[in-house]
């Protein structure tokens, strides 16, 4: 594994604010189609997931798929099918001293994020949660 000195996370950070910036994860087509590419990559993967999974932590085939990798898959799958559908804009009432306008709630992406994971589900709690 190839370990960043603080530079090169400062630019990759600088650069993810720099996208997140440009609008494009407020759509929601494109937030599926980033879940749909994530899918395709464990998938494409899993075997070396599995593989590590066991050399890091012991755990079986079995576990490993059951524990980590088919939990992500159903909540990918459940997203991806009602991502858009959570998304809509959501009807709140309106305080009286605004009477004649309307509220809403807007459910869109803050930004990015630093994930530091456990060490047990790492691949289900790094990128299930």
């Amino acid at each position: 594994m190839t370990q960043l000195n603080s530079e090169e996370v400062l630019k990759i950070l600088d650069e993810h604010k720099k996208f997140f910036e440009t609008g494009k994860t407020k759509n929601v087509d494109f937030r599926i189609q980033q879940l749909r590419i994530l899918r395709q990559a464990i998938a494409v993967n899993e075997e070396l997931i599995i593989n590590a999974m066991y050399e890091d932590l012991h755990k079986s085939r079995y576990e490993a798929f059951t524990t980590e990798i088919g939990l992500l898959y159903s909540s990918i799958r459940l997203i991806t099918k009602n991502l858009k559908k959570w998304a809509k804009p959501q009807r709140v009432p309106t305080p009286l001293v605004f009477f004649g306008g309307q509220s809403y709630i807007y459910h869109e992406p803050y930004g990015t994020v630093l994930i530091i994971g456990p060490f047990n589900y790492p691949v289900n709690l790094i990128l299930n949660h």
